[in-house]
C-alpha cells in the first residue's frame, strides 16, 4: 500500500515538473508585491494573509509555482533512501537526476555550492 502511494506521489510531482507553493510565497506575486508599496509591515500582513488563509488564494492573486531548492534535496534524499532499500536503480538514476538540478541551479556570486528561496519574504527584523 505504501508503494502505490509513494508512486500516486512521485505521479503528482513530476506531473507538476517538481513545482509547487510555499507557505511563504506570496510576494512572488506582481500584484501583491504592488499593494505592498515597499512597506516592509504591508509585505509581511500580505504574506502571513496567504499563508493563514484556509483557501489557496494564490492562483487567484498570480503566484507562480516554484522548484524549492531545499524540496529538491530532500528529493534526492528520498529517491536515494529508496534505492538503498529497494536496489532499484532506477531510484538511483532519478536521485542523479535531481542532485544534477541542484548543481546547475545553485546560486552564483558564492564560493561553493548554495541555494537561497525561490520567493521574495519578509521577517518581522
Amino acid at each position: 500500500m505504501l508503494e502505490s502511494e509513494l508512486k500516486k506521489l512521485e505521479y503528482f510531482i513530476l506531473l507538476e515538473n517538481w513545482k509547487g507553493y510555499d507557505p511563504y510565497d506570496a510576494l512572488n506575486s506582481r500584484f501583491l508585491k504592488f499593494l505592498t508599496f515597499g512597506s516592509k509591515p504591508l509585505r509581511l500582513v500580505i504574506q502571513q494573509s496567504l499563508r493563514r488563509s484556509v483557501v489557496n488564494l494564490r492562483p487567484l492573486f498570480g503566484v507562480p509555482k516554484g522548484i524549492n531548492p531545499k524540496g529538491m534535496g530532500l528529493f534526492a534524499l528520498g529517491y536515494l533512501n529508496r534505492f538503498k532499500k529497494t536496489g532499484d536503480l532506477d531510484y538511483k538514476n532519478k536521485a542523479i537526476e535531481v542532485l544534477d538540478w541542484l548543481q546547475n541551479n545553485c546560486s552564483s556570486g558564492y564560493s561553493g555550492y548554495c541555494w537561497g528561496y525561490n520567493f521574495d519574504w519578509q521577517s518581522r527584523a
